[in-house]
């Protein structure tokens, strides 16, 4: 079982759990397994609370622009070798004062939900609007002379690609 203090979470939505625990003023390691007990009598706990490890909260995509991802499920071993996250990406764009604002259309937080995919033996890594890679954007996280793609304009794919790679290790 993931513990709550192990890594970052998102509460999606509303459960007496949460809200029970949200009117107390303690939040000690014991109210914290109260918490995670009581997730787990209600059945809450996998729709409730979903750890963050296989995403990268936060990338840049050029200036004045971000996209928080957020990960809706727990990552998935395919029996092709493939890994699979659900998400849903923010899109976030910010003038040279950092109001957001529209651009190209495009309302400054924006929301879309969809799938990071990895092959973390061959190093790939792809996302897309459906769970089957069929229109799945797939590029390696590497340069051709061996160096991560670090780039944030390029939607920073080696450190999506190493994200979902070491959660999914944490899982075997």
């Amino acid at each position: 079982m993931t513990h709550l203090w192990e890594s970052p979470i998102v509460v999606i939505g509303y459960d007496p759990c949460t809200e029970a625990m949200i009117s107390r003023k303690d939040m000690g390691r014991e109210s914290i397994d109260e918490f995670e007990s009581c997730l787990d009598r209600n059945n809450y706990f996998r729709e409730a609370v979903v750890p963050q490890k296989a995403v990268i909260p936060s990338i840049g995509c050029g200036t004045g622009c971000a996209v928080e991802t957020r990960q809706l499920a727990p990552p998935e071993l395919l029996d092709d070798g493939w890994v699979r996250v659900q998400v849903e990406w923010t899109k976030r764009y910010y003038d040279h004062k950092g109001k957001e604002f529209t651009w190209r259309g495009v309302k400054s937080g924006t929301k879309k939900r969809g799938w990071n995919f990895a092959q973390c033996s061959t190093e790939k890594f792809g996302v897309g609007d459906n769970d089957d890679r069929n229109n799945a954007d797939i590029q390696s996280p590497f340069y051709e002379d061996g160096s991560p793609k670090y780039g944030t304009a390029a939607g920073g794919i080696y450190q999506q690609w190493k994200a979902l790679c070491s959660a999914t290790a944490e899982m075997r």
